[in-house]
């Protein structure tokens, strides 16, 4: 027995309104035939203003966009087509499918279904955040692990260093861009640290580069990132770049003075507006940034060579620290030896003492490399010698090593090194007391105790009328 269905138009339609999805039909004039509510209610209007209206129609009144309607797109082309496309008043994303019916190759009707995928786009929405978070995690996990930072206090005693620390810590409460200047070895990444560690950031990002280490023609896609595909040799999925993984918190720019003049002028502007372009990319990315750069070279001489951007120098020098040098600032030599020699102990499991003599040399040494060159002494003192009691023949052997002198050690001709040492130890007792005329405060400063000192004194017949 044969079935056959013969169904009204009526009868059609109401069929359809049992289907969830939309779904309208439209003959080959851009007529439509058919629809259901699904589909009416997707599209958020009526279903008796749809029917038997011409979509053509209904996009000169503004119902529809033509670029967005994909049975415009089938009628013209003559294929499926697929598209995902808002509903009327922003409240839907619509997975729109509209595919030909064709009777001698020509189409007769194009049929349309409508898919609500609102809750899908809006997960894949959550998806990409949740995913570039990762990712920025990720990338700044393995900053800090190839950064290897070992965080310290700052040693020091002398005034100088006391007012250059208090400028620090009261600039860091705000978030003016700082600018440290200084010679190699001085500490200008410890300010950096300290005025990180005082700031509102502190629990943000502390993103440190050295702009020296990172080739020419890599710093615009190491500090802005790129998108996949934007050169030779990129990662397939783009990478983030140091601008946004300091988001939020604080960039470190070491070595200012190296970044190619060309680069300058788009630092400026990240500077300035806080946003850029990834290399490649046409999304303009925003980041809250609080920017401290550091140089070892004179920024002015280098704007007179045509090297440095004047408006870049104003930018980076809002508020400007100067590092002193290591021999201007003596009485930090004595603290700083203490904490060295404690550190590397602990770090080699030794027990290492330097002797009076030994210290009257190291505080007397100019330090050309500063806090740096101090440091590094230390720890070799400690890991290259088997002595407990690292005395001034071992320093000043391993000074000559370094093909270091001492200019202010009067050498005299017929003079054993006992004689020459007790002659150079009474001359920097003589010198501190000048800074510390009271005993106790003096024998500190020395790192000895006030009977020590006071039997020096006796020793080196130095009058009592100088000492209180």
């Amino acid at each position: 027995m044969k079935n056959e269905l013969n169904l009204s138009s009526t009868a059609i339609n109401r069929l359809l309104d049992c289907i969830e999805d939309g779904v309208f039909l439209i003959d080959n004039t851009g007529k439509i035939v058919c629809l259901n509510e699904a589909s009416a209610s997707l599209t958020d209007v009526p279903k008796e203003e749809m029917l038997n209206r011409n979509i053509f129609e209904l996009v000169e009144r503004g119902i529809f966009d033509e670029d967005e309607t994909v049975s415009i797109k089938t009628l013209k082309t003559g294929q499926k087509t697929h598209q995902i496309q808002q509903g009327r008043k922003g409240k839907y994303d619509i997975l729109s499918t509209a595919t030909p019916y064709k009777e001698d190759n020509q189409i007769k009707y194009v049929i349309v279904t409508e898919r609500d995928v609102t809750n899908i786009t809006n997960l894949q929405k959550q998806l990409d955040t949740e995913s570039s978070r990762v990712e920025k995690y990720e990338a700044e996990l393995e900053h800090y692990r190839r950064q290897n930072y070992e965080d310290s206090d700052i040693i020091f005693k002398s005034n100088r260093m006391q007012k250059l620390v208090s400028t620090a810590i009261h600039v860091a409460s705000n978030d003016a861009t700082v600018l440290i200047q200084g010679e190699s070895g001085t500490g200008k990444e410890v300010i950096a640290n300290l005025i990180q560690k005082n700031s509102h950031r502190k629990n943000q990002p502390f993103i440190k580069i050295n702009c020296a280490t990172i080739p020419e023609n890599l710093i615009e896609s190491e500090l802005f990132g790129y998108e996949k595909g934007s050169f030779t040799g990129a990662l397939n999925k783009g990478k983030i770049g140091f601008f946004e993984l300091a988001d939020k918190g604080t960039l470190f720019l070491d070595e200012i003075d190296t970044i190619p003049i060309h680069m300058q002028s788009k630092l400026l502007r990240v500077l300035q507006d806080n946003e850029f372009f990834r290399v490649g990319g046409n999304k303009q990315i925003h980041v809250d940034v609080r920017i401290i750069a550091a140089t070892n070279s004179n920024l002015q001489a280098l704007i007179d060579e045509g090297r440095f951007r004047k408006d870049l120098y104003y930018r980076l020098n809002v508020v400007p620290l100067f590092m002193p040098l290591l021999k201007d600032r003596t009485e930090d030599i004595l603290p700083l030896v203490n904490h060295f020699l404690t550190l590397f102990n602990e770090k080699y499991g030794t027990h290492k003492q330097i002797s009076n003599e030994g210290i009257t040399l190291l505080t007397r040494y100019s330090w050309p490399g500063n806090v740096r060159e101090l440091e590094n002494f230390i720890e070799r003192m400690v890991v290259s010698h088997t002595e407990d009691l690292i005395d001034e023949e071992i320093i000043l052997a391993e000074l000559e090593i370094t093909g270091r002198a001492l200019p202010s050690l009067k050498q005299v001709d017929n003079q054993t090194l006992k004689e020459m040492t007790e002659a150079f130890e009474r001359d920097i007792i003589l010198d501190q007391m000048k800074r510390y005329p009271n005993s106790l405060e003096l024998a500190a400063a020395l790192g000895i105790d006030k009977t020590t000192l006071n039997r020096k004194i006796k020793r080196y017949e130095i009058p009592v009328c100088y000492i209180k």
